[in-house]
């Protein structure tokens, strides 16, 4: 499907219901408009999901740096490798211009493509589980812990100061 605006409706969908942000606040992190956002919620039943009456959290709970985004992510790696998206399609065994739509955000990616552009750019940990959040999936480490977890919850929101 078309995205227009270059927007994970997963990464929307998280940052609203688990996260607790307002639809402005996640319009402003992704650079889009409330009107995307408020629109992939309602498609995607988030507003009528029971979490969603809980009140958002304080403005104290920072966003991630702008950066964030799945466009961003690739344009950031593959610069510093000094690759292009056709070197990365290769390695990774996909159309380079499929690449090219994800780095221009028309495209996301799939898990199992994630894991073959985190090989081909030998990502660190860390720089793994960014890209994997940043196309809508689970990163490798909370799955490696057994997934999303209560207690693994609890054990963020402490640190995060809301615990």
């Amino acid at each position: 499907m078309y995205n227009p605006s270059g927007v994970s409706t997963p990464l929307i969908r998280e940052l609203y219901l688990e996260h607790r942000w307002p639809p402005s606040v996640i319009a402003q992190h992704l650079g889009c408009s409330r009107g995307v956002v408020t629109h992939r919620l309602r498609r995607t039943g988030a507003t009528a999901d029971p979490r969603a009456i809980t009140p958002f959290r304080s403005p104290s709970v920072q966003p991630p740096p702008t950066g964030y985004t799945l466009p961003a992510l690739l344009q950031e790696y593959l610069a510093r490798e000094g690759s292009s998206s056709y070197a990365l399609g290769k390695a990774a065994e996909v159309d380079s211009s499929y690449i090219r739509r994800c780095m221009l955000g028309q495209r996301t990616m799939s898990a199992d493509l994630c894991g073959r552009v985190t090989r081909a750019l030998k990502l660190s940990p860390a720089e793994i589980d960014r890209l994997y959040v940043a196309a809508g999936h689970t990163p490798p480490t909370i799955l490696r812990l057994g997934g999303w977890t209560e207690e693994l919850a609890r054990i963020c929101a402490a640190l995060v100061g809301e615990g």
